[in-house]
């Protein structure tokens, strides 16, 4: 006998949320997940469905109808071209929170949810990483994914405060996050550097936490809500607050207490005419790779052409319209492994076709993804601001 679904506010919203579909199927050449299975239940459409239909009950609680929520990516690709304007992803966490309340999200998320919650514990996770390169590990476990992870230092983390040279034009805070401080931190220390030269002090509080993105995937949205009243309090003051992961982004800019930006719009409107030139290296062939949440939730693909032209970069390849997502999607690339591969080869296949050296993209998530290949050592992958930087 299956569990029964919880009932109450959360349960009536999703309802809500899904009688706004139509089913009229536009959706369905938009989804990643649909154009790779081609079944109902792995569209829009269908999850739609299952979720209305375990909301109300009609519907039992069983593995396979969890499954196919679960194997949704949230890319947003679907809101983009929904006549009906349904507010798709919003009504996906709806349906996780339930799944969360019945206990039956899966163990690889609510391991990531519990590893996420506290920064001791990545602290933890971080020394460990460091070890496994120190004492040669790597080397003999080349063929493992963890192996390909960036390198990890002993004592990472950002000073509080880094004061842009006098005049300063203004004051910011930087969002590290929790994956993106630890495996990331070119790009933040890339950051830093790049807002001091346009003439802002950057602030980055120790007591700012995770986005809360893994929690809301897994469902749990009482930790979400601790990250977010966490974030808050870290960010007190209303200025920028400037996020280089737009995931993160995506997800901290639902709280209207926080003024968020993301980096490349933020950089590109603060250039002066040239401080940010940094033209391409002799011999280089850069690919762009726009995330899914920097296309459809942020809506802030033309700050990184904007940035791009700015620093006088205008010879890139645009690898965006090969997939709505590249399969990263958060801890997804763990939990639906084999789809997230096939779903990366798509960018494999052109970063090959049209030889591309480097790979700029801006999103934690989609950055370790594109590590994690065994034929990888062909391009190097990196966030425009580090590259930038050290042009």
């Amino acid at each position: 006998m299956s569990d029964p679904i919880p009932t109450g506010r959360q349960a009536k919203l999703l309802i809500d949320n899904a009688d706004a579909c139509v089913a009229c199927g536009l959706c369905l050449d938009h989804c990643p997940t649909y154009r790779l299975h081609q079944t109902e239940a792995e569209s829009p459409r269908g999850r739609i469905a299952i979720a209305s239909g375990l909301a109300s009950g009609r519907i039992a609680l069983r593995k396979n109808n969890v499954v196919h929520l679960d194997s949704c990516l949230v890319c947003g690709s679907c809101e983009k071209v929904c006549p009906a304007h349904v507010h798709y992803t919003e009504m996906i966490d709806q349906a996780r929170a339930l799944v969360f309340e019945a206990s039956k999200s899966s163990r690889t998320d609510r391991f990531f949810n519990w590893l996420t919650a506290k920064k001791k514990r990545l602290a933890i996770l971080a020394w460990l990483l460091w070890l496994y390169r120190k004492t040669g590990l790597r080397r003999l476990t080349g063929w493992l994914p963890v192996s390909r992870l960036p390198a990890v230092a002993r004592d990472y983390g950002l000073k509080p405060y880094y004061p842009a040279p006098a005049p300063a034009r203004g004051r910011v805070y930087l969002f590290t996050g929790c994956v993106a401080e630890l495996f990331d931190q070119q790009t933040l220390h890339s950051a830093v550097r790049l807002l001091n030269e346009c003439g802002y002090d950057v602030e980055v509080p120790s007591r700012q936490s995770c986005c809360g993105a893994v929690a809301t995937h897994c469902g749990d949205t009482g930790t979400a809500g601790v990250h977010q009243q966490r974030n808050r309090q870290a960010f007190s003051h209303r200025i920028p607050l400037i996020v280089t992961s737009s995931g993160c982004a995506a997800v901290l800019q639902q709280d209207p207490d926080l003024a968020v930006h993301d980096i490349n719009s933020f950089l590109a409107s603060a250039s002066d005419g040239g401080n940010l030139s940094a033209p391409a290296a002799s011999g280089e062939k850069i690919g762009l790779y726009l995330p899914c949440t920097l296309r459809n939730k942020l809506d802030a693909a033309q700050g990184v052409f904007a940035l791009l032209k700015a620093a006088g970069m205008t010879d890139f390849v645009d690898l965006s319209e090969e997939t709505n997502c590249c399969g990263a999607a958060g801890t997804y690339m763990f939990r639906h492994a084999k789809d997230a591969r096939r779903l990366r080869q798509k960018l494999y296949r052109r970063i090959e076709q049209e030889r591309i050296t480097l790979v700029l993209t801006m999103n934690i998530g989609c950055l370790l993804h594109l590590l994690n290949h065994a034929g990888r050592w062909r391009f190097r992958v990196m966030h425009p601001v580090t590259y930038l930087a050290q042009r």
